[in-house]
């Protein structure tokens, strides 16, 4: 994630300088925009990288980052939430209570066989985002994590569309 915002950071000093550089040679406005789009192309060219580093899914540490992917053991939770659960506790602020909303755990039908919920399966994931609210005094804070489940190791995953007419 610091690359991201590295290369992020590099592109907007690249374009300020190029934009202060405008402001102050009226005459070579012509060569200060082709300047720009230098500057822009170059920026876009070295945070391409550091974007696709961020997609790679990462081993699951405790930590869940909006946008990122990650690889983690799950058990299924049938004693609180009945949710799947990370089996590495997940780091969260003092006083937050968390959760994890799974969107399409409906393309994975073998999930919710007793068997299967039985043993830790691993997710590939990604968090497509994060909601943080206020709630009761006792537990101030709620996270949900909103999660897209990619696959699932030794899971069949959705069926394949077929191209065929019948």
């Amino acid at each position: 994630m610091r690359s991201v915002l590295r290369a992020a950071c590099i592109a907007l000093a690249a374009i300020l300088a190029v934009t202060q550089a405008i402001a102050a040679a009226p005459g070579a406005k012509a060569v200060s925009a082709a300047a720009s789009r230098s500057a822009v192309s170059s920026a876009a060219t070295a945070s391409a990288p550091a974007a696709a580093a961020a997609a790679a899914p990462v081993e699951f540490e405790g930590t869940l980052e909006s946008g990122r992917t990650y690889v983690a053991e799950v058990a299924w939770d049938n004693n609180a939430l009945h949710i799947w659960r990370p089996l590495k506790d997940v780091k969260v602020p003092r006083q937050h209570a968390w959760t994890i909303d799974w969107t399409n755990l409906a393309r994975f039908p073998a999930l919710k066989t007793p068997a299967t919920r039985a043993k830790p399966q691993r997710f590939h994931f990604r968090v497509t985002g994060v909601d943080v609210s206020s709630g009761s005094p006792a537990m101030p804070w709620t996270t949900i994590y909103h999660c897209e489940v990619l696959a699932v190791d030794g899971v069949a995953g959705p069926p394949a569309t077929s191209t065929r007419r019948r």
